[in-house]
């Protein structure tokens, strides 16, 4: 057929179709490769694999069917001690940005920032609200396989000093709800182990009072038959009965069952202090909870409180808690402290001589405890007085000795006692810092003595959490150091047997100090509130620079009486310091001053109002409730 007019012979111009027409040369012919140009592959996207695991994209148990890929990652207890590796970095980035701070330092840096920081404020809550959900997701994994072990142990411990630490009632009680009283009782005393070998330990562990609930029936195992058993003669009972699981070897001064007071002792009180702040002013749960706990565990509260151990005299001192040691307060001083320093000095020199050094020397041994710790009652007035007492009130010093020698089932027993009475006096007493200090660091000064008890009372026993090399390298060992010059990095750590290979727990006894006090002041900011509504309703206006008139009171201001009252105190600098004691270490103008400061946050609400006018400096008005 020949070609139509004017075409010529050329082949046919495409028509604008679709995919027709002129290439544009801006579009589609740019985006081709051009010939001799390696192609470029798409980005793959990043998803979990073996080998190569990337931590944020790991599935929670709860949020997973199981049947996707690797969506039960975290029931393997290799992947979660690698997630909880992954989780402690972003806690070292968290306090790197925000440093352990006491909960009235931060409080009070909160409210002096006021709105112009509240972007800040904004970002660091979600951080914690972070952390909180990836240790969530963590307890998840290890609830899911029935774990219960040191590893177990220090997830739980961890993620309720946390969650007290970022104010999150909910994921506080949802760890203490797995924490007492089935882990504490059923964990473990050895290493990091699968989660089918820490289920048959923990029903013999010797911590457990009680039989491990029953799982159903199980099948004789190979192990446990003759090695000529037939499928037909063969029964649940073995031939020859295996030897009796003998319990660990008891440590010195510990009784047979009780649970390790180190961390038993502080998540405990947190548990009883979380109850009771959260059920203010009502304490049946408090009470209830303290009827029902575990024997073991009461145990632990009822230890009597003592100070730092010191029967066998050791080649030098030990190491300091944690890297933050100077922000942990020195125990509490008491009036017969000074006088048996020599005593004890005299008695540990005859104990050290008894044929049974572990058991004579041991603090908390029954023949030995008497005479390691100082007695309160009749060697009060004793012995020289050191500066800072001589400036003390004698009641201060009774309620400071009472405090320092009284057990733990004691001082929260006392603590709910003065909520309930509202005796305020008393409160301020229990509430001190060094008054639960005791609770949580003289436990782990213990187990580093009973460590070193059971080594012979050498130096070189003892470890921290990082490597420790063989005893021929001198320098890593603490006997051979100065101790200023002795690492500090991870010093105070002790390998436990409920610590295992894990060194992740540099700050706990930090951590649940800290815990303790944010509770403590949680406690006291309710118990302000009842006693604010009280001075609302019977008093009309207060004058912060008067004098009372009674001859008893003469010498303190109306604003050292609020002071009181309200258990409002000055801190240190740093976190950790000893509070102040606005009797002896404060003048009137910064009591004044915190009571102004008190006002002001009322008036902000309503509550109270500064009379204004000539000569009414130091003057308010209160609005009634």
């Amino acid at each position: 057929m020949p070609p139509r007019r004017g075409t010529g012979g050329a082949s046919p111009t495409p028509t604008r179709g679709r995919g027709g027409g002129r290439p544009q040369p801006g579009r589609s012919h740019s985006a081709r490769p051009q010939r001799g140009q390696p192609q470029t592959q798409p980005q793959p996207h990043r998803v979990y694999q073996p080998g190569k695991r990337h931590m944020e994209l790991i599935a929670s148990v709860s949020r997973s069917s199981g049947l996707e890929k690797d969506g039960d990652a975290l029931r393997d207890p290799k992947i979660q001690e690698e997630y909880r590796a992954f989780i402690q970095g972003k806690v070292d980035e968290y306090w790197k940005k925000y440093p352990l701070r006491s909960h009235r330092e931060r409080a009070d840096a909160e409210e002096d920032a006021g709105a112009a920081d509240a972007d800040a404020r904004r970002n660091r809550k979600e951080m914690e609200d972070n952390l909180l959900i990836v240790f969530r997701k963590l307890r998840e994994g290890v609830l899911s396989t029935q774990r219960r072990d040191a590893f177990a142990l220090e997830v739980y411990e961890t993620s309720l000093h946390l969650s007290v630490l970022f104010n999150s009632p909910v994921q506080t009680t949802s760890t203490l709800s797995h924490l007492f009283p089935d882990l504490y009782i059923n964990v473990s005393p050895s290493t990091a182990t699968t989660p089918s070998t820490s289920s048959t330990s923990a029903s013999a562990s010797p911590l457990s009072h009680h039989p491990a609930p029953p799982t159903g029936t199980r099948a004789p195992t190979v192990s446990s038959q003759t090695p000529d058993a037939r499928p037909g003669t063969q029964k649940f009972a073995p031939a020859t009965p295996p030897p009796p699981e003998t319990p660990p070897a008891p440590v010195p001064g510990r009784k047979p069952g009780a649970v390790a007071p180190r961390s038993a002792l502080a998540s405990t009180l947190i548990f009883l202090l979380h109850l009771l702040a959260q059920s203010y002013p009502s304490q049946i749960a408090f009470h209830t909870q303290l009827r029902q706990l575990h024997p073991a565990l009461q145990d632990v509260l009822r230890a009597p409180a003592s100070p730092t151990p010191t029967p066998l005299p050791l080649p030098e001192p030990l190491p300091p808690l944690s890297p933050r040691a100077s922000a942990l307060p020195s125990p509490l001083p008491s009036a017969s402290a000074s006088a048996s320093e020599t005593k004890s000095e005299n008695e540990n020199e005859s104990v050290s001589k008894s044929p049974h050094p572990l058991a004579a020397s041991s603090p908390r041994s029954d023949t030995s405890a008497t005479a390691s710790r100082p007695s309160p009652g009749p060697g009060l007035g004793l012995g020289p007085r050191s500066h800072s007492q001589e400036r003390e009130p004698p009641a201060a010093q009774a309620s400071a000795s009472a405090s320092a020698s009284a057990s733990a089932w004691e001082w929260v027993l006392d603590l709910a006692r003065c909520l309930r009475a509202r005796n305020y006096a008393r409160l301020e007493a229990l509430t001190r810092r060094e008054a639960y200090a005791g609770f949580v660091t003289v436990p782990l000064l213990q187990q580093q003595f009973d460590h070193l008890q059971r080594h012979g009372g050498s130096g070189d026993a003892v470890e921290t959490s990082s490597s420790v090399p063989e005893h021929g390298h001198e320098h890593e060992h603490y006997g051979d150091k100065e101790p200023e010059a002795a690492d500090t990095t991870n010093a105070g750590r002790m390998k436990t047997p409920l610590d295992g290979d894990l060194s992740l727990r540099v700050d706990a006894p930090a951590l649940a100090l800290e815990a303790l006090g944010t509770l403590v002041e949680a406690l006291l900011d309710k118990a302000r509130g009842t006693t604010w509504a009280v001075l609302r309703s019977a008093y009309r206006e207060v004058s912060l620079l008067a004098v009372p008139v009674a001859p008893a009171n003469s010498s303190g201001t109306t604003a050292e009486w609020l002071v009181r009252s309200l258990v409002l105190r000055a801190t240190g600098g740093n976190a950790g310091d000893d509070d102040v004691d606005v009797n002896v270490n404060v003048n009137v103008n910064d009591v004044v001053e915190m009571a102004e400061r008190w006002l002001d946050g009322r008036r902000a609400r309503g509550e109270a109002r500064r009379k204004e006018g000539e000569g009414m400096e130091g003057r308010w008005v209160l609005v009634k409730a």
